[in-house]
């Protein structure tokens, strides 16, 4: 059997999530190991069987008790036994080479502990630059997608966690991606993107898929108090005028703004920065 070079942790909530992974077994690939983390939906025992996936020696399933896709990611970190790993999502499929991709680039930069590549889809308008950099010199409008991210789990972890308090069923919808590029950058880990498309995502993104939710914008102000702690209200400002308006995303502009500053309050009164290492 061939040494344990990488692992691919799919994060799963419930039984359709588990049902959409079944649904896109990813190919054997030597030394890679995929590892199912699943949460469980009100009512699930957590013994339900999954052939397709049980009849796969390289595929494995942990049943976790926690709660937020933050917190699922977490946990894919503790269990990581591999020197390099993916956290993605449930339903993405790989294109052909592209865990090979991924690995060789690990290989061509030791000096990196977290890496992003590229993924398509039939619906993202999402635009990449065609050439590789390091965070810390980020073109401007460009964002990370949580499933574009790999990393070092041995580099990372006694450094740098998913914050808890962000992503869908916690207290903030999203920003989780955001809040763990922005500690990464704070705490002098390296994180180079690699303009390498590797994946296929079929459906649309928390941020694609819901137009005029102001709840997006209490995680923006959230987001934005913790990386700009001074220059904050300048960039609300900023934000409201060109995000909100008559013919905007968000056409009512008070209502953005006392959305965003309701975000900022949120965050002072839960005391949900710092984020703490996951090993701390």
């Amino acid at each position: 059997m061939s040494p344990l070079r990488f692992q691919v942790f799919i994060c799963v909530y419930g039984l359709e999530g588990m049902k959409r992974v079944q649904k896109t077994l990813h190919p054997a690939e030597e030394g890679v190991e995929y590892v199912i983390m699943r949460q469980l939906a009100p009512g699930e025992s957590g013994d339900e069987r999954f052939p397709a996936l049980e009849a796969r020696q390289d595929y494995r399933i942990i049943v976790t008790p926690t709660l937020g896709i933050a917190a699922n990611r977490n946990e894919a970190l503790r269990h990581a036994t591999a020197p390099a790993i993916l956290i993605t999502d449930d339903d993405i499929r790989f294109h052909e080479g592209a865990l090979k991709t991924i690995m060789d680039e690990f290989d061509r930069h030791p000096e990196a502990d977290i890496l992003s590549f590229k993924f398509d889809s039939d619906y993202h308008n999402k635009s990449y630059p065609d050439y590789s950099f390091n965070l810390r010199r980020m073109p401007r409008f460009f964002y990370i997608s949580a499933m574009e991210i790999a990393l070092r789990p041995e580099r990372v972890r006694h450094r740098l966690a998913f914050n808890e308090a962000f992503g869908i069923n916690t207290h903030f919808k999203g920003g989780e991606e955001d809040i763990f590029v922005i500690d990464a950058l704070k705490r002098g880990l390296t994180w180079l993107f690699i303009p390498a498309t590797v994946m296929y995502h079929p459906g649309l993104s928390t941020g694609t898929r819901l137009d005029e939710d102001y709840e997006l914008v209490v995680t923006k102000g959230a987001v934005f108090y913790h990386k700009y702690p001074l220059s904050w209200p300048l960039r609300m400002i900023w934000r409201a005028w060109q995000d909100s308006g008559a013919g905007k995303r968000y056409p009512r502009r008070m209502t953005y703004i006392k959305k965003w500053l309701s975000g900022i309050r949120k965050a002072r009164s839960l005391q949900v920065f710092p984020t703490p290492p996951l090993d701390s």
